[in-house]
């Protein structure tokens, strides 16, 4: 159970927007704290467990080990994200593993009593199709720059992905990505290699699109890096100065 002021940052995270007191009070009875250290797993593609997770700090990967023993990173989620949903929509297991890259903070639920929610709370049910839509144009923008970007196309497309999802305004300016990232993760995150990560990285600091601290990146101008590395931005569905469209402009 909840305290009050964990339900205040409960309503803030977008699943539960629109949720009433009462629902959020008691969605709050389900959900438990869990607080794990980096490198732990949370879901497995060879298992079928139950728990949802709603990250509130840190950063976790949904990866994939099936063709051996390279890692593929398919997605880099940070607050604000839920895991463990697609088990309790279909029923047919998780499609991908969940690692935690550093020490977080979620909370967790059973997915019986989060499909008992859904079922009885019309807004937290849009609110999940509305996750599940971002995440499948997510996708389909991902393959469109896989397969037609340069190095430069593809890295951008990552910044610019999360600083779309979990961005924040930078103190000094800009856009700021509260992520731990490493040249690994960006590398397998973008097919590319660790070298060209780091030579792409190199030509974008040297350019002063990014900047780079203790694995902390800050973009300082998102038409900037749009413009420099060829990118449409309406892959992400954002207009020319990097802002989200509304549902009737995307």
């Amino acid at each position: 159970m909840l305290a009050s002021p964990q339900l205040c940052d409960l309503a803030r995270l977008p699943l539960f927007a629109g949720l009433t007191e009462a629902q959020l009070a008691e969605v709050g009875l389900l959900l438990r704290m869990r607080i794990v250290g980096p490198g732990t797993p949370l879901l497995s593609a060879q298992e079928k467990a139950t728990l949802v997770y709603f990250v509130q700090k840190g950063t976790v990967k949904i990866c994939s080990h099936e063709w051996g023993d390279d890692e593929v990173i398919i997605a880099i989620l940070g607050p604000g994200e839920m895991l463990g949903e697609i088990h309790c929509v279909d029923g047919l297991g998780h499609s991908a593993d969940a690692v935690t890259l550093e020490r977080c903070e979620m909370l967790c639920m059973e997915g019986a009593a989060f499909q008992h929610c859904c079922e009885t709370m019309p807004a937290l049910n849009t609110n999940l199709l509305r996750l599940l839509a971002r995440r499948a144009r997510f996708a389909t923008a991902r393959l469109q720059v896989m397969a037609t970007k340069s190095m430069s196309g593809r890295l951008a497309f990552q910044l610019l992905s999360f600083a779309q999802s979990c961005g924040g305004p930078a103190a000094d300016g800009g856009t700021i990505i509260p992520l731990r990232l490493t040249q690994t993760d960006l590398a397998e995150a973008t097919g590319l290699s660790a070298v060209h990560i780091n030579r792409t990285l190199q030509e974008m600091r040297s350019a002063g699109l990014v900047i780079l601290r203790d694995h902390v990146l800050t973009i300082p101008d998102l038409p900037a890096l749009q413009v420099a590395a060829m990118f449409n931005p309406a892959y992400l569905h954002l207009d020319h100065e990097g802002h989200q469209l509304d549902a009737n402009e995307a």
